[in-house]
């Protein structure tokens, strides 16, 4: 995060103690400092660029696990332990923490919370948010607090615990969380069939939605760059999309579910093309949680295919993940579209006058996550409007970073 836009960011500090980061807030409030916090690193493009000059606060020395009570199913880390160690610890209990992590080997708790990460599982399991069952974290103005799990209700009446869940850092620096964990599943399964045209995928995701059949996963690949996850072959000759369907449970079970899916889809004269299992089926999932994507839409799980032509009727070469199960795509747009170095500004320019306005007309939103290289995305182009539930979010940052002083500019409060 060094020396961006002009900003000197190459102080960097790494406190080991919750402690150590309310010391190092309050001393930046007295100078007016900003903070910005950091994890792993592996989702900083996903935010703004920094808008002032201040101190990175590195989490990585916050690095234990505190305690995994096994029969309570709940785990309490420190934010810079990574979501790999976390997951391996979890993994001599026959535990984990339901999440698709890119890159969990650097990841970290901490920034894993402040950037609401999330994959193709959370059809199944439910996001990040739904397991977080407290946290310890320092506000803007170097205290200490405590809401959700083991305390006692917090001030405001709000879940802050969850709440900070997507929120960058802007309402506390976090040092701890208390997380809900599952048993492993016994069996993990995820089954590829490639769909002729549009009419067959709208056709197949009908049949899935109305057989209740208990998927984990649905995703819809268009490009090339989807279609050959986990070592699959391209996309065959006329195929408009590769879906892939996750199943996860009892050894026994797991089994039918997928015979039944077969059947069903041939039926609609569909055939499956590979099947992976265990190992494998994680492979499917880290591909597709890794894989580079520029902007997340997300619109109801009825509008999936609707989202997908407007989106590719703009921009013919774009690459789409689509989770058909919950409306969320993930999008990497074409190097036409995506170019930066002779107009910067033309991949914002791009969003706001043509990408965001279709995708609003279908009802629904689109982020930029990660822009190209050289382009210019303010929070505004970014975020796009946030809408009435802006000022009780301004609210709630005023009240527990007063100064603003935690990430400024990183998120959408575009005042700082």
């Amino acid at each position: 995060m060094n020396d961006r836009d002009g900003l000197s960011l190459e102080r960097i500090v790494s406190p080991t103690s919750s402690a150590e980061i309310a010391e190092i807030v309050r001393a930046a409030v007295a100078v007016n400092d900003a903070i910005y916090p950091q994890g792993g690193g592996t989702h900083a493009a996903w935010a703004c660029r920094p808008t002032r000059q201040g101190i990175v606060l590195a989490t990585q020395g916050l690095n234990r696990v505190l305690e995994h009570a096994a029969d309570d199913m709940t785990v309490t880390v420190e934010a810079g332990v990574t979501l790999g160690e976390l997951q391996s610890r979890l993994k001599e209990k026959n535990q984990w923490l339901p999440l698709d992590a890119a890159f969990a080997s650097h990841a970290t708790v901490g920034g894993a919370l402040a950037v609401g990460a999330s994959g193709p599982r959370r059809l199944g399991y439910g996001t990040l948010r739904d397991y977080v069952l407290g946290l310890t974290a320092v506000d803007g103005l170097g205290k200490l607090y405590s809401t959700g799990g083991r305390v006692v209700k917090n001030a405001a009446g709000y879940n802050v615990h969850r709440l900070s869940v997507g929120a960058w850092g802007t309402l506390g620096v976090i040092a701890e969380a208390t997380f809900l964990v599952r048993t492993l599943p016994e069996s993990r399964i995820a089954v590829a069939f490639d769909l002729p045209n549009a009419a067959a995928s709208e056709r197949a995701l009908e049949e899935i939605s109305l057989s209740r059949l208990r998927t984990v996963a649905v995703e819809l690949l268009f490009g090339d760059e989807y279609a050959t996850v986990a070592e699959l072959p391209p996309l065959t000759g006329g195929a408009y999309a590769r879906l892939i369907v996750g199943f996860e449970g009892d050894a026994s079970e797991t089994p039918r579910l997928v015979e039944a899916l077969r059947n069903l889809l041939h039926a609609a004269q569909v055939e499956q093309i590979a099947e992976f299992v265990d190992d494998g089926a994680e492979r499917v999932w880290r591909s597709l949680t890794e894989s580079t994507r520029h902007a997340e839409v997300r619109v109801l799980p009825s509008q999936t295919i609707d989202a997908v032509e407007t989106l590719r009727t703009l921009d013919s070469e774009s690459r789409i993940d689509a989770s058909a199960g919950d409306g969320v795509l993930n999008v990497r747009f074409s190097a036409e579209k995506a170019a930066s170095d002779a107009d910067p500004a033309a991949f914002a320019q791009f969003i706001v006058e043509q990408a965001r306005p279709a995708i609003e007309a279908l009802g629904g939103n689109l982020i930029v996550r990660a822009a190209p290289n050289g382009a210019i995305v303010n929070a505004s182009a970014r975020f796009g409007v946030v809408g009435a539930t802006l000022p009780i979010m301004r609210g709630l940052k005023d009240r527990f970073d007063p100064n603003h002083i935690l990430n400024p500019g990183r998120y959408f409060f575009t005042d700082e």
